[in-house]
């Protein structure tokens, strides 16, 4: 396994991290997707944000593409855009 570097942000900035990226009003209107299932991405079941190909990418709460994810899969069945 590859030493990296891992950021984390607590649940009580993450309105303030996704704003920061240009991210939050995305998030709020329902416009992206999980990486790797395409379910829609809401404050709630955000796992995980992560950089891809320049633009801001999203893991779900699912365990099945946190797994994808932390294994080092950035492709899924999911689209990161709308």
């Amino acid at each position: 396994m590859k030493r990296g570097e891992i950021k984390a942000v607590h649940d009580d900035d993450l309105v303030n991290f996704l704003q920061s990226l240009g991210e939050y009003d995305k998030v709020i209107a329902g416009t992206m997707k999980c990486q790797f299932c395409g379910e829609i991405i809401t404050l709630d079941n955000i796992q995980s944000v992560f950089p891809l190909d320049g633009e801001v990418a999203y893991c779900c709460n699912s365990t099945k593409c946190y797994k994808l994810l932390i294994e080092g899969s950035s492709r899924g069945d999911g689209d990161s855009t709308s």
